[in-house]
């Protein structure tokens, strides 16, 4: 049975990161942080009312992102 190729992406795991550890990583505030989030540059993932937590991967592809001049 031949196995899956896999890309290097799909080979990584995709941790979670708290709001706040996003805020450190954007060097943003936590109003900014809203702001974004309302404006659908971060998309964090709900487990429960008080409970959110975001992909880092997401967070460091806006960094990359940003860095380049492109931010949306």
């Amino acid at each position: 049975m031949p196995s899956r190729i896999t890309s290097p992406d799909e080979a990584k795991p995709d941790f979670l990161i708290t709001p706040n550890e996003c805020q450190r990583r954007l060097a943003i505030g936590q109003t900014t942080y809203y702001e974004w989030v309302r404006r659908g540059w971060l998309h964090p993932i709900s487990f429960s009312k008080r409970l959110h937590r975001l992909r880092a991967s997401e967070v460091d592809a806006l960094i990359d992102e940003m860095q380049k001049g492109g931010a949306k």
